[in-house]
């Protein structure tokens, strides 16, 4: 079934459907984030992939929702961890 802005449901393969959807994420100016993976689990839309702050994975989440109206979102957005680093700086 196809997420639509209305909240509708329409028929259309699960690969076929989550490939819409990811590309819905890269288009939206607020998102725009590629590497997002989109799966389809029922009537569930599954976020998976890596963000840089805990902030924009929610925000992600929101953003989605709030376009696929009635469809349950399942946010599993990771934040990058960077690892502390010392603030030296070696020449050659």
């Amino acid at each position: 079934m196809e997420p639509e802005a209305n909240g509708n449901h329409s028929s259309k393969p699960d690969a076929v459907l989550a490939e819409q959807i990811r590309r819905v994420l890269i288009g939206h100016p607020a998102i725009g984030e590629p590497g997002l993976r989109v799966e389809i689990e029922g009537e569930t839309v599954v976020l998976r992939g890596t963000v840089a702050t805990f902030e924009r994975c929610m925000r992600i989440g929101e953003i989605l929702a709030a376009l696929f109206g009635d469809w349950h979102v399942r946010n599993e957005i990771e934040v990058a961890e960077f690892p502390e680093h010392d603030r030296s700086e070696r020449l050659p």
